[in-house]
Parts: structure tokens; C-alpha cells; sequence
């Protein structure tokens, strides 16, 4: 797993406006045809490029984390099937 992940800083202006809709998803915010949307383009384009960016970037310690937790629960899982035996 890495040990740390870099993230790019949103420019300050698209910072601020996220600031100011705190409450909003950001998801909303860059969606065109949601009534939160922020009204400009390049706002929204900004955001949606971040936060793939953004997922990209933690992909690989997403997948180490969740391949992890399938692994521990697939083996409770069979743990759980099999019979249990005296000792």
C-alpha cells in the first residue's frame, strides 16, 4: 500500500465556492442538469476533473483495502460453512 497519496489543490475560486454550498454533494455541484449545480461551466468542469483525479489517485490503496476485507470476510464465510469439528 502507499504510503501516502498526493492530491492536486483545487484553484482557490472553486475552493471557495465549494465552501460557500458546504452542504451540497459535490457531486451535485458539478452535475449540469441538478438544480444545486453551480452556474458555470468551469467550475463544474473543475471539480468533476478533481474528484476523478481524486479517485484515481486512491484506486490503489482503495483496492488494497477492499481486496483485504474480501479476503477476510470470503474466508469467514467458508469458516462459517464448514462443520465444526471436536477436538
Amino acid at each position: 500500500m502507499p504510503d501516502a497519496a498526493e492530491f492536486e489543490r483545487l484553484p482557490a475560486d472553486t475552493y471557495a465556492l465549494i465552501q460557500q454550498h458546504a452542504t451540497i454533494p459535490m457531486y451535485h455541484l458539478a452535475q449540469g442538469n441538478h438544480p444545486d449545480a453551480l452556474k458555470s461551466p468551469i467550475q463544474r468542469i473543475r471539480i468533476s476533473g478533481w474528484t476523478q483525479r481524486g479517485i484515481k489517485t486512491l484506486a490503489p490503496v482503495l483496492e488494497d483495502v477492499m481486496g483485504a476485507y474480501g479476503r477476510h470476510t470470503a474466508a469467514a464465510q467458508q469458516a462459517a460453512r464448514e462443520p465444526v469439528r471436536a477436538a
